[in-house]
């Protein structure tokens, strides 16, 4: 661990040193706190306190380029999914903000999948980026895990455009988040964000309101550790600030996970909803999402050998079910970038004795 840390700073310093006068900060954060896991037909019962952190270093070279380390630290092994072992890489980037390219932006690195504006609201290990700790099921899906953020190492350019819209072109190496690319192809995300469209539309009154698409191809079909399949998936969604802490919000997303298998269905839709309310001191929030395959009659087959479980089910054989998920958030403020995070979570499936309850309570720290 002393050995990593090591090299993360004197990698920072020997760069600062090729540049003039660069600006390094630090951050981080830290989660822990109590959980709980409940089966309905008793295959999981834990009860349990944890611990999580990630630290961060970034750079500023000049003003057109700017650096990011972020590392995860854990216990392994952990209950609830966070980052396993003690050290983990969450994030490296290269930041360049192109003179060429007017109003772009060029990240190289390990960065966030920009699949949906939501893709940046994903717990990452202690980060937590929106008002629920575990991720919803859609993006769960995704990443393998409802702690973890959907990442690739790939090339990124950002663009800018009038009135509150940007687009992201993304080239990656593949959905299993290493630094190989074992089938020699590339992933592919595109997606476009407006603030200004529905207001421009529809009505003034929703300029709050921003709404996306996105589109998304990678083939990885023989590579066990990502998603084993030549995955297509497109994304519309929307997030709307109604004013006074108040914001609601959702997305469609649906995927086909081909496995070049006729005989089986590749298709799968996911759906979410969320609302929250900022009273200042405290933060309530509900979320309602769902993975549901085409073929969801629990018989074991006829489904993509690529879809994997979702949610905190033990035991659970089939992945041809249609899952649900409920969430309650109840965040109380204490102190500036210090918080106490408390959820409930219930996972819901078509065995009933499959159905699985969670209860939460972290105290969470920004720095």
């Amino acid at each position: 661990m002393n050995i990593l840390l090591g090299v993360i700073l004197s990698s920072v310093i020997f760069v600062g040193k090729v540049f003039a006068q660069p600006i390094i900060d630090m951050y981080g954060s830290s989660l822990s706190g109590f959980s709980g896991y409940y089966q309905s037909n008793g295959n999981l019962k834990a009860f349990q306190f944890e611990s999580q952190a990630n630290l961060g270093f970034s750079a500023e070279l000049s003003d057109t380029v700017v650096t990011n380390i972020e590392i995860g630290l854990g216990l392994d092994p952990n209950a609830s999914g966070f980052t396993g072992g003690v050290q983990s890489l969450q994030s490296c980037s290269i930041e360049y903000k192109s003179r060429i390219l007017n109003n772009s932006n060029i990240t190289l690195g390990y960065i966030t999948t920009p699949y949906g504006q939501f893709a940046f609201n994903q717990t990452d290990n202690s980060a937590i980026n929106s008002p629920f700790l575990y991720n919803d099921l859609g993006y769960s899906l995704l990443s393998g895990g409802s702690l973890v953020d959907f990442g690739a190492n790939g090339i990124q350019i950002e663009t800018e455009y009038s009135e509150g819209s940007r687009s992201k072109l993304f080239v990656f190496n593949g959905t299993d988040s290493s630094g190989a690319n074992t089938d020699h192809g590339f992933g592919v995300v595109v997606q476009y964000e407006s603030s200004s469209l529905l207001k421009n539309i529809i009505d003034k009154s929703l300029a709050g309101a921003k709404i996306g698409l996105s589109w998304m191809n990678s083939n990885d079909s023989g590579n066990t550790s990502a998603i084993n399949a030549n995955t297509t998936a497109t994304i519309v969604d929307i997030k709307y600030d109604m004013g006074n802490g108040l914001e609601l919000g959702g997305y469609m997303s649906f995927l086909t996970l081909d496995d070049f298998d006729s005989s089986t269905e590749d298709k799968i839709s996911a759906y979410m909803i969320f609302v929250s309310k900022n009273f200042e001191s405290f933060t309530v929030a509900t979320r309602y999402s769902i993975v549901s395959p085409a073929d969801y009659n629990a018989s074991g087959d006829g489904i993509t050998s690529a879809l994997s479980s979702v949610g905190y089910a033990s035991g659970l054989d089939v992945t041809d079910v249609e899952v649900y998920r409920l969430q309650l958030s109840g965040i109380i403020h204490l102190e500036e970038g210090f918080n106490l995070h408390n959820e409930l979570l219930y996972d819901v499936y078509p065995d009933s004795d499959y159905n699985t309850f969670a209860i939460v309570s972290f105290a969470s720290l920004n720095f």
